[in-house]
């Protein structure tokens, strides 16, 4: 399982972890082996939020503590960074830009409170919608 480090965010990148192995049958039934020594992925690869930088994998022979026997493991890494300028036009900038709307409204005078209440609700139903 991979734990994210979310204190850099949106400026992270992770470590995601892969391990493919058979449960049942050990290492004398099935043997994971370098085909072309690489792992790929589909062309059509996508994560939303994450560009992919680094794939890497590696062969190990694991032994079950309970009955002793050896199984194969392929476990793979891949390595991604968060796309940073999603997050300041999806969330910053609307947060600033109703930061700023809304304080437009001390400028209006003290007697114009409906007008004032207005620009508020409106702002933040624009923010909303």
């Amino acid at each position: 399982m991979t734990k994210f480090d979310l204190t850099k965010m949106p400026f992270d990148s992770h470590v995601l972890h892969l391990d493919v192995s058979s449960s049942t049958y050990d290492k004398e039934y099935v043997q994971l082996k370098y085909e072309d020594q690489t792992v790929f992925l589909s062309q059509d690869f996508y994560m939303v939020e994450f560009d992919l930088t680094e794939i890497g994998q590696e062969f190990v022979e694991v032994e079950d503590p309970y009955t002793h026997r050896i199984f194969s493991v392929m476990e793979s890494r891949f390595t991604v960074v968060r796309q940073w300028p999603l997050y300041f036009y999806k969330v910053l900038l609307p947060i600033y830009l109703l930061i700023f709307i809304t304080s437009l409204v001390f400028l209006f005078q003290n007697d114009q409170l409906y007008e004032r209440m207005d620009i508020c609700l409106a702002s933040i139903l624009a923010a909303i919608a």
